[in-house]
C-alpha cells in the first residue's frame, strides 16, 4: 500500500487502495494487535493517496475558478466596448479582436462552455451591432439636421411669401444652429 504513494498514475493508485481495502475484509483475522497495527498502516497510506487527490482536485478547481474569472472579466470588457460612443467605437475593433482571442485561448470547465461562450458571444454581437449601426446613426443625424434646416427655410420662404419682412440675423442663427449639428 505504501507504494501507492509513489504511484505517477492517481487514478490507479486510488483503484489500487480501494481495491486494497476491499481485499482486507477478505483476508480474514490475526492477532488483534497485529491486525490493528497492519489495519493503520494500510489506512494511513490509503488515507495518504485520497489526500493527494484531494490536493490535486483543489489545485485544478483553483484553476478552473482563475479561467472562469478570467472569462467573465473578459465578457464584461466586450460589454464596455458595446458601450462606447461612436468615435471610440471605431477605434476599438483591435481591442474587440484582442478579447476574441484571449477568450478563445482559455480552458473553461466543460459544462461552463456553452453558458460563459454564449454570454461572450452575446456581448460580441451587442459589440458589433453597434459597430454596424454607426452608418445607421451618422445617416439619421445628417437626415434630422436636413430636415431642421428645411424647415429654416420654409419658415423664411413662407414668410416672405405672406408679405413678412426677414430678420436676417435670426435667420443666420437659425441656419448656423443646424449648419453646425
Amino acid at each position: 500500500a505504501e507504494a501507492l504513494l509513489e504511484h505517477e498514475d492517481l487514478a490507479q493508485a486510488i483503484e489500487k487502495a480501494i481495491f486494497l481495502q476491499k481485499q482486507w475484509k477478505d483476508i480474514g483475522h490475526t492477532f488483534r494487535s497485529r491486525e490493528q497495527k497492519l489495519w493503520k498502516a494500510l489506512r494511513a497510506a490509503c488515507d495518504a493517496v485520497f489526500a493527494r487527490r484531494d490536493e490535486e482536485r483543489k489545485a485544478e478547481r483553483a484553476e478552473s475558478d482563475g479561467h472562469i474569472k478570467k472569462a467573465e472579466d473578459l465578457i464584461a470588457q466586450m460589454k464596455a466596448l458595446s458601450k462606447l460612443d461612436d468615435a471610440a467605437l471605431v477605434k476599438s475593433t483591435e481591442q474587440a479582436e484582442a478579447l476574441q482571442a484571449e477568450f478563445d485561448e482559455i480552458e473553461l470547465p466543460e459544462k461552463l462552455e456553452r453558458p460563459i461562450g454564449g454570454k461572450f458571444n452575446d456581448a460580441r454581437r451587442r459589440y458589433e451591432q453597434q459597430v454596424e449601426g454607426i452608418a445607421t446613426r451618422k445617416n439619421q443625424a445628417t437626415l434630422e439636421h436636413m430636415a431642421a434646416a428645411a424647415a429654416v427655410c420654409d419658415a423664411a420662404e413662407n414668410a416672405l411669401l405672406q408679405g413678412e419682412s426677414l430678420d436676417g440675423e435670426k435667420l443666420a442663427a437659425d441656419w448656423a444652429a443646424h449648419a453646425d449639428s
